[in-house]
């Protein structure tokens, strides 16, 4: 059975985030622990998919984040998921070695028709050969697609 630990910089946000675990069922509660640590610090090695909640994070925090997750930091790391896409000249193998490989919509209580999720594969996790980083488009899906029509149709 897998663990999930949450990382979160300000304590305000971690107490909440431990209140919620507190009313969880008891499966989720004996998976879950919880770190008032900086993401960009804490230790990573065993983490093997990570979400980064970076819709409001400003550019330079996100770029910082993508930089942190070398295969030196990341040895057991195979996907991310972001709400922001992660800066491009970071992606390639002798960086983060990570490639955007779909681009979905999760339902959000600021978004109610949906926010982006951009999803991150490392090498040898969904993609194999030397193509690169962006020989190949990302795949975006239908919840994507329709997320997509009714910000338009909003508008």
């Amino acid at each position: 059975q897998g663990s999930l630990v949450g990382v979160e910089l300000m304590r305000a946000r971690h107490d909440a985030a431990e209140a919620a675990a507190r009313v969880a069922d008891a499966e989720i509660r004996k998976m879950c622990t919880f770190k008032c640590e900086d993401a960009l610090t804490t230790d990573l090695t065993t983490a093997s998919k990570i979400f980064l909640n970076n819709t409001a994070f400003p550019p330079a925090l996100t770029t910082a984040f993508a930089q942190a997750l070398t295969p030196e930091r990341t040895p057991k790391l195979q996907a991310i998921a972001t709400c922001q896409p992660l800066p491009k000249n970071i992606l390639g193998g002798d960086k983060a070695d990570l490639k955007l490989m779909t681009i979905t919509a999760v339902k959000a209580g600021w978004a109610p028709s949906g926010t982006p999720m951009f999803v991150y594969h490392r090498r040898g996790y969904g993609w194999t050969t030397d193509e690169g980083e962006d020989s190949k488009g990302a795949v975006v899906d239908d919840e994507a697609k329709k997320m997509m029509a009714s910000r338009v149709a909003s508008v």
